[in-house]
């Protein structure tokens, strides 16, 4: 799992390590979202975070 803090709804994409989108949802309600990969294998993921005012990426392994 992983986490993103937000204080205002963003906009949330995550990749695989070869760039397919796998994952997408609106988070709206101000909190702490965890994000479930265990059915997804081992590897690299990237993780798009759109707010209002800018776009964050981060990048999450999962072993």
């Amino acid at each position: 799992m992983t986490n993103i803090d937000y204080e205002e709804p963003v906009y949330l994409e995550v990749y695989n390590n070869v760039g397919v989108r796998i994952y997408d949802k609106t988070l709206i309600t101000q909190s702490n979202s965890s994000i479930n990969l265990s059915r997804y294998p081992p590897g690299l993921y990237i993780f798009k975070v759109q707010y209002p005012d800018r776009i964050e990426l981060k990048k999450g392994i999962k072993f």
